[in-house]
């Protein structure tokens, strides 16, 4: 720990020790501590926050605490910003708006620090930025637990691969970013955003007659807006206790299952293909599917692939940002950064069940399609076959074939085995059912 403390100060980052975690329980001693292993040993940790610590105070500090976490100062005394996403509803909202630059990334606990350039003016730490449950900010007066600090869960801080301070340099704040720290308080002085005046009249009860009409118009406003069933049910629940009398819970749970269904079914335009979409090459689907994606860019094949009926296609060439990782992994058999094979299918079929319906071998496309059972359809022109060698995916078994394999080292090929993704090694994959 001590090296890594001295690299970081030598990279101009304010650094501090941590209390540790051992055995689950935080090294400070207090009962019921709420951040173990997350929280300063040092009392006057405060002064940190405008100098550096010397080399001799760290060596003092890491002779006294061997077994210290580290955490690392944010703010100008350090030139950081840190984002902090938790959870796949903050990395979805992030990448709606446009995502995060390539940057020094690290792995936590529960989700991901990603450290930019600060913006030179002051700027505040943030909770919940935007509304947005799970995007905080570390900043002015913050810190954030650095690698190879461990968590209290055992997991460990870890940088992601090919995203550490040797990997790539700070990024700035991308633009609607610094928009959001500029006009969070403006919008915190204007108040919860208004919902529609007959939804606020209806989230206030309704009498008997009056409810199962009520009940649908709420789901379907909802459901509209993009929240998952589970929390239209959770919020109409709620809302059933202002009824008079309240609905038999049952019937609410029937009603939104009713709704949620009925939205899902209503069929999808095919989308408008722009040129800087297109994929070169033949790519092929069974005419029932009506909506056929084809895009280089992963965040708009992802919001496309959600509409229930199409194929996202993800070149190989296309950058995948750490986050949407379990996404495509269990799907594709891509293993990529800071994912355990076991962990990475765990997450793909609880966040987001995609399923490889075929590869080119020339270009390394991969076609995913959003259903459990599908038929590959052959990419023209066929591949001769080489002599095959079997191996499982997640949702079916599948014969992989590869040759030529020319990656950096066994294993390394990211189109062959779940290992981290090197960037592509020129091999030649073919899957069939």
């Amino acid at each position: 720990m001590l090296d890594v403390a001295l690299f970081y100060l030598a990279l101009g980052w304010s650094v501090i020790p941590l209390h540790s975690a051992q055995g689950g329980r935080c090294t400070c001693g207090r009962s019921g501590c709420d951040k173990p292993g997350k929280h300063p040993i040092l009392p006057a940790w405060g002064e940190y926050q405008t100098r550096r610590a010397s080399e001799d105070e760290i060596h003092d500090w890491f002779a006294r605490w061997p077994d210290a976490n580290l955490g690392v100062v944010t703010g100008q005394v350090s030139g950081l910003v840190v984002v902090d996403l938790d959870g796949p509803a903050a990395v979805e909202a992030v990448r709606d708006r446009g995502g995060l630059p390539p940057t020094p990334t690290v792995i936590t606990g529960k989700g991901y620090h990603y450290y930019l350039v600060h913006p030179g003016q002051p700027t505040k730490n943030a909770a919940a930025l935007g509304g947005i449950k799970g995007l905080d900010v570390r900043a002015d007066g913050g810190y954030v637990v650095a690698p190879p600090s461990v968590h209290s869960s055992g997991r460990v801080y870890r940088w992601a691969k090919g995203r550490s301070p040797d990997d790539l340099p700070l990024a700035p704040c991308p633009a609607w970013f610094l928009e959001m720290l500029a006009n969070r308080g403006r919008a915190q002085a204007a108040g919860p955003v208004q919902e529609p005046g007959w939804v606020e009249v209806l989230l206030r009860g309704v009498p008997e007659g009056q409810r199962d009409d009520a009940c649908t118009r709420l789901a379907g406003y909802f459901i509209g807006k993009g929240l998952p069933e589970s929390e239209v049910l959770a919020l109409l629940l709620a809302w059933n206790q202002r009824n008079q009398p309240p609905m038999k819970e049952r019937d609410v749970e029937k009603c939104v299952r009713s709704v949620s269904s009925r939205e899902s079914r209503k069929p999808t335009k095919p989308p408008r293909f722009q040129p800087g979409f297109r994929l070169e090459g033949p790519v092929h689907a069974p005419p029932s599917w009506h909506t056929l994606v084809i895009c280089r860019d992963w965040q708009e094949a992802r919001k496309l692939a959600a509409q229930g009926n199409a194929v996202a296609v993800i070149r190989k060439d296309g950058s995948l940002p750490p986050e949407a990782a379990p996404l495509v992994a269990a799907a594709s058999g891509i293993k990529t950064v800071g994912f355990s094979p076991d962990e990475a299918r765990r997450l793909a079929w609880e966040l987001y069940p995609l399923r490889l319906v075929s590869r080119a071998a020339a270009d390394g496309t991969a076609a995913l399609k959003p259903e459990p059972e599908l038929t590959p359809e052959p990419l023209e022109p066929p591949e001769p076959a080489p002599p095959a060698a079997a191996s499982g995916l997640p949702g079916g078994d599948h014969a992989r074939v590869h040759t030529a394999c020319v990656g950096p080292g066994p294993g390394a090929c990211w189109r062959c085995d779940l290992y981290p993704w090197p960037g592509g090694c020129g091999s030649r994959v073919k899957l069939k059912s």
